[in-house]
Formats: C-alpha cells, structure tokens, sequence
C-alpha cells in the first residue's frame, strides 16, 4: 500500500481527528504547526497529516477593560482520548496484541502544549497528543501489516 491510500483510508475512517497541519511561511518566526487553510495553502513550507486530539488544560480569565485582573484556573479536564486511532488499527491489524498495541502507541504518539493569548492577560492553555500519519505509515509497512491491503 502506498502512503497516499493510506492515508485517504484513515480520513475516511478517522474523518473528525485527521487534520492537515502547516508550516505558514508568512510567519518565519513561529515553528507552530497549525490547521492548514486551503485559502492559504500556497503559504505553508511543509504540511502533514495528524491524528490529533486537544483538551484545554486551563489559563486565565477574569481580565477586562474595566479593571478586572485576570487569575489563573485549571479546567480539570482529563487527557482527551483517541476514539478513531482504534478504528484505523482495526482495519488495518485487526489480530493486533496488546503489547504490539503498547509497543506501537508508545512509538508513535508525541505530547505538545500551546497557549492562546488573548485580551487584558486572559488566555487559555491547550495540550495535545498527535500522531504523525507518516510515522504510522512507516512503522505499520516495516512491521508488515499493510501488505494484505
């Protein structure tokens, strides 16, 4: 299986966490990848293909023009869970052991972090956990489980 099937076969069997980030050219000095903009398709240097979930993990808020002082907060909210990762592996490796699940999730998976700044020191924290579709691709063809398809 070449990695453009691939990956057409995992956007159609994980349509809501597939996303398509970039690097926008318009900005040299940011190094965040962010959610490619078919509009502004022709600014991004380099783009790939994740499987992505994010959770807001807190931040502030209560700032405002008329005085009031933003204070921190924690939003409580457990690590988000993937739902659409298992969908892709059951298609592909449905005999999949849980330790080669173990092995392959603890391979493939990276943990980030970003802050979205807003007015009068408000902001909110996010955390994230992706996989890189390519590295998924590369991992399950040298395990030889994309053979059959």
């Amino acid at each position: 299986m070449e990695y453009d099937d691939f990956i057409l076969k995992c956007i159609e069997l994980a349509p809501s966490e597939i996303k398509e980030l970039g690097l926008n050219t318009d900005y040299p000095w940011s190094s965040r990848w962010e959610t490619v903009s078919s509009y502004y398709r022709k600014n991004y240097k380099e783009t790939k293909y994740v499987l992505r979930v994010e959770w807001d993990t807190g931040g502030y808020n209560g700032g405002s023009c008329w005085g009031g002082v933003a204070e921190g907060y924690s939003s409580g909210k457990p690590a988000a869970e993937f739902k659409e990762f298992d969908q892709i592996l059951e298609h592909f490796v449905p005999t999949l052991s849980f330790l080669q699940y173990k092995n392959l999730y603890n391979t493939v998976i990276s943990y980030g972090s970003y802050t979205v700044s807003e007015y009068y020191g408000n902001s909110t924290n996010y955390s994230y956990k992706e996989i890189e579709l390519k590295k998924l691709y590369e991992y399950m063809k040298e395990k030889g489980w994309l053979e059959q398809h």
